[in-house]
């Protein structure tokens, strides 16, 4: 059996965090042993991940005391052993894993991009640029979730390959009698229900989802908004919405383990983000058979329906809410499992291809 490190998990739930569960759901455990590196006290996935039978290991926090956090990776990796090393990143802002990795010749490291941009700041992609280009002596397994994911991650004549962000389709597959059961259970009779899912963080751009639904409520006074997710900006923004006097409409529901059930019950799903590399709430929502308005700034390549557009993220909010109304108008709901699966984005066949890799 293979000792397998996920390198790492955060406090609140992202892209990151759903993939590395969807896999350890999925894999082979009488082949694969699956330990779970965390910076933080609780992991947003911990529980779950215990739960299917993985281990957690802690860590002090890069953030917080850099040396004491060099000093517990190296024993880490010197105490357990693995034999591989799955590195999911954002950015190379710390590339600790990666060298001392290397440095105690782990026998493979996987770099897995997942996204187009740093999650905090101009600083760290100065950071990830300039590690960026002292990664080219490493021999690594490169992996991206998309190419725009890989362009952002690996250098030019870097060999990587792309791994789909894949989930169980069968989960979200669209069911008008799940949808009755939920929009009665959410208290929602005939109102559009908009549903945004992601971090409150600035890359989401949450502020503008709320600006936009704003204009949504001039022409359809009874719609609610459903933001989905935590995250750092979540204060500010209650704020935001109460100034705005529309807290009625709008519903905060936080982190939540039935995404795929709530997202049956909505009407169209919004994305205004400032940067993506391949979300996989927007693979989500087409399983669920949801149109789908995204910004220009996200990978072409999460579009799998017709019911998915595209707006420039620098587009008016009036523009946007428009846009989203018109999509609205003209979609039908229905099943689109077989499309998503067609397309590579499922679960099954995410994990064949990770497993393929592992045992290489």
């Amino acid at each position: 059996m293979k000792k397998v490190l996920f390198i790492e998990a955060a406090y609140l739930k992202g892209g990151i965090e759903t993939f590395i569960l969807n896999v350890a759901k999925n894999i082979d455990q009488k082949k694969f042993e699956l330990y779970l590196l965390k910076e933080c006290e609780i992991a947003s996935i911990e529980s779950d991940f215990l739960a299917l039978g993985g281990k957690i290991i802690r860590i002090t926090s890069f953030s917080e005391n850099k040396i004491r956090y060099l000093k517990d990776l190296k024993n880490i990796i010197k105490k357990y052993n693995f034999d591989i090393i799955h590195i999911n990143k954002n950015s190379l802002s710390n590339p600790l894993p990666i060298i001392i990795s290397k440095k105690y010749k782990v026998p493979k490291i996987i770099l897995h991009s997942h996204n187009t941009n740093p999650t905090n700041g101009n600083a760290s992609i100065r950071v990830h640029n300039f590690f960026k280009h002292k990664m080219k002596k490493y021999n690594l397994i490169r992996l991206a979730c998309s190419e725009k994911a890989a362009h952002w991650m690996f250098n030019d004549n870097d060999q990587y390959d792309i791994i789909k962000n894949g989930i169980d389709v069968d989960d979200y597959k669209y069911s008008e009698t799940s949808r009755i059961l939920k929009r009665k259970e959410l208290g929602i009779d005939d109102q559009l229900c908009i549903v945004s899912v992601g971090r409150l963080s600035k890359q989401k751009n949450p502020f503008f989802i709320i600006d936009i639904f704003e204009k949504i409520l001039e022409s359809h006074k009874n719609s609610l908004l459903f933001m989905i997710g935590t995250g750092e900006l979540e204060s500010e923004l209650k704020s935001y919405i109460v100034n705005k006097n529309i807290e009625k409409n709008v519903k905060l529901l936080g982190s939540r383990n039935d995404i795929d059930e709530l997202l049956q019950a909505m009407d169209i799903f919004l994305m205004p983000s400032l940067y993506e590399g391949l979300p996989i709430s927007a693979i989500e929502a087409q399983a669920s058979g949801l149109p789908m308005l995204i910004s220009s700034t996200v990978d072409n390549g999460v579009i799998l329906l017709e019911s998915t557009e595209v707006e420039k993220l620098e587009s008016i909010p009036e523009k946007w809410a428009a846009h989203l109304l018109k999509l609205y108008s003209k979609s039908i709901r229905k099943n689109t499992a077989d499309v998503l699966r067609k397309s590579g984005y499922d679960i099954k066949n995410t994990v064949h291809l990770i497993e393929t890799i592992y045992s290489q």
